[in-house]
C-alpha cells in the first residue's frame, strides 16, 4: 500500500479489507467461464451477476445448477423466492443438497413431519386432525396432523419468501412499537433480513451465494404502503430508486464478505414501442459486474424424443462482464426434465439469438 495513504488511513482510523476476488466457483468449462466469469478461474465470489430473459427460458434452473454447484464446493445459498416458486422436489433433482435425516421426503419414519428441515407443525389442510372431511386419512399430512418440512438441507440452503407478519417500528418517542394489523413484508425488509444474514454467516461461511428470484416481484414499501388503487407514477419509479439505494450498498458488501449475488430479472414488453426491456430502471447495467441474456429457442429449441417433449435448449449471451470473460460471448445450454444437471455446449451447435433479444439486453 502506499505510505502516503496507510498514513491517512491510520490518522483517520479506516480499517481496510482486500476487495479483489480471492475465491473462484471453477466450472469446468471454459465457454461457459467465459460468459459469466474469469475465462480461465470460473466466476468469481464478491460480485454481482444478473441473468435476465423472457419467461420460461430457463433463468431459474439456470440458477438452481449454479446454486448446487456452490454447495457442492462448501459454499452456503440464500434463497429470496420472492415469485414463490421454489419447488424443493424441483430444485432437489436438479442437484439442490436434500435433507440430510428425511432425504427429502420432508418426513421422519413415522411420516410426521422432518422437524430437521423444518416440519412438525399443524397441517393447514385438516388443522392438525389428521382427518379430512370425510374422515378419511388426510393425504397431505398422511394422518400424521403435521406438516411436511422443507425437503433440502437448511443447513446448506437458506429459503426466504413474503410472508404476512407483525412487524415493529420506532415511534415518536423512540419507542419499538408493532404494527395494529399483520402485513405483507416489502422489498426493503427482506433485503435487510439477507443483509445481516450475510454480515452473520460470513463468520461461519468463507464463500455465500444470495439468488434473488425474481426482480420484478419486489414489492417497494411506497408501493407496499400505495395499495392497488393508490399507485402513482411516483409509486412506478420506486423501484428503480430502491434498487440505486440497495446496488450500492451490496457492491461493496459483496466483495468483503465473499458472497456472489445472482439476480434473475424478467424481461417485459413495451407496449407502446413493442421492445423488450429489463425492469428496475438501469441500476443492474451500472452496478452488475456480469450481465447475462438468456434466449431459450421456442419450437426450434424443443428437445423430441419419440414424440415427447424431454427438454429444450438455448443460449447465454454476455452483455457485461468486468471479472475478467469475453463480452458478446455465447454459451449453449440444454436443460434436459429427466436429469439432475444442465448441459453446456458451444453455442454454435443452437440457432443464434435474434437482434431484439441482444439489443433489449444491452
Amino acid at each position: 500500500m502506499n505510505k502516503a495513504l496507510q498514513q491517512v488511513r491510520e490518522k483517520l482510523g479506516h480499517l481496510t479489507l482486500a476487495c479483489p476476488p480471492t475465491l473462484w466457483l471453477q466450472t469446468g468449462i471454459p465457454m461457459l467461464n467465459r460468459v459469466i466469469g474469469h475465462s480461465d478461474n470460473g466466476i468469481p465470489y464478491g460480485r454481482i451477476t444478473e441473468i435476465s430473459g423472457k419467461f420460461s427460458e430457463g433463468k431459474t434452473t439456470l440458477a438452481l445448477a449454479f446454486a448446487a454447484l456452490v454447495q457442492y464446493n462448501g459454499g452456503l445459498v440464500i434463497w429470496d423466492d420472492l415469485e414463490h416458486s421454489f419447488v424443493p422436489d424441483y430444485a432437489i433433482s436438479r442437484g439442490i443438497a436434500a435433507c440430510p435425516i428425511c432425504k427429502g421426503t420432508g418426513r421422519s419414519k413415522d411420516e410426521k413431519g422432518c422437524r430437521d428441515c423444518g416440519g412438525g407443525a399443524s397441517c393447514r389442510s385438516c388443522d392438525g386432525s389428521g382427518k379430512s372431511g370425510k374422515g378419511k386419512k388426510c393425504v397431505d399430512c398422511l394422518g400424521s396432523g403435521e406438516d411436511a418440512g422443507e425437503k433440502i438441507d437448511t443447513s446448506r440452503l437458506i429459503w426466504l419468501r413474503p410472508y404476512i407478519g407483525s412487524f415493529r417500528k420506532k415511534n415518536a418517542q423512540g419507542k419499538m412499537v408493532a404494527d395494529k394489523e399483520e402485513r405483507l413484508t416489502t422489498a426493503q425488509e427482506i433485503t435487510a433480513e439477507i443483509d445481516s444474514l450475510i454480515g452473520l454467516l460470513r463468520k461461519t461461511n468463507d464463500r455465500i451465494m444470495v439468488v434473488i428470484d425474481s426482480i420484478p416481484a419486489m414489492l417497494p414499501q411506497s408501493e407496499a404502503a400505495a395499495g392497488i388503487e393508490g399507485g402513482s407514477q411516483f409509486t412506478e419509479q420506486s423501484l428503480p430508486k430502491f434498487l440505486g439505494h440497495l446496488l450500492r450498498r451490496w457492491v461493496g458488501l459483496a466483495q468483503t464478505t465473499n458472497t456472489w449475488i445472482l439476480a434473475i430479472n424478467q424481461m417485459r414488453q413495451n407496449v407502446r414501442t413493442t421492445g423488450w426491456f429489463t425492469p428496475g430502471g438501469n441500476a443492474f447495467k451500472f452496478y452488475a459486474h456480469v450481465r447475462i441474456s438468456v434466449n431459450r429457442k421456442f419450437k426450434s429449441g424443443d428437445i423430441i424424443d419419440r414424440g415427447k417433449l424431454i427438454g429444450f435448449q438455448g443460449t447465454m449471451f454476455c452483455v457485461k462482464n468486468k471479472t475478467g470473460g469475453v463480452e458478446k460471448s455465447r454459451v449453449g445450454y440444454r436443460v434436459l426434465f429427466d436429469r439432475k444437471r444442465v448441459e453446456f455446449c458451444n453455442a454454435s451447435e443452437i440457432a443464434p439469438p435474434k437482434k431484439e433479444d441482444v439489443s433489449a439486453a444491452e
